[in-house]
């Protein structure tokens, strides 16, 4: 299952590759440069509020570990995702992502443009 991975690449443009200034290619080739883009989210806001010093290294942490070679297995979407607040610092974008019924918003104060997702217990997906 990379549903997690397939909706976000399927949001992402190739004005976004450039402005990030990230090869377009698959999906491991994708996770494997943001990997090694892994910085501070310091711009982006999680449910309007900043991410603590220590949030924003563990999240940095999760996101040093990550194995891509796993990718298959699924992605365990958290409520405070550390990719999507990458992405978010990387191609200065915000994210909507509707869990169930609620809405966690991930925002940049400089937002080029907002994408949508949408998940339930077992599938992400743009939303």
């Amino acid at each position: 299952m990379t549903c997690f991975w397939d909706s976000i690449l399927s949001c992402l443009k190739e004005d976004d590759y450039k402005f990030a200034n990230i090869g377009r290619g698959n999906r491991k080739h994708f996770i494997t440069k943001i990997k090694l883009r892994n910085r501070p989210m310091k711009s982006v806001k999680w449910q309007g509020k900043n991410l603590t010093e220590q949030e924003i290294k563990e999240h940095m942490e999760a996101i040093k570990d990550y194995n891509v070679n796993g990718i298959g297995s699924g992605h365990l979407t958290s409520i405070c995702d550390s990719f999507l607040l990458l992405i978010c610092e990387l191609f200065n974008v915000s994210i909507i992502h509707r869990f169930l019924r609620t809405n966690i918003v991930y925002s940049h104060p400089k937002t080029r443009k907002t994408l949508r997702f949408k998940n339930n217990r077992g599938h992400f997906q743009v939303g």
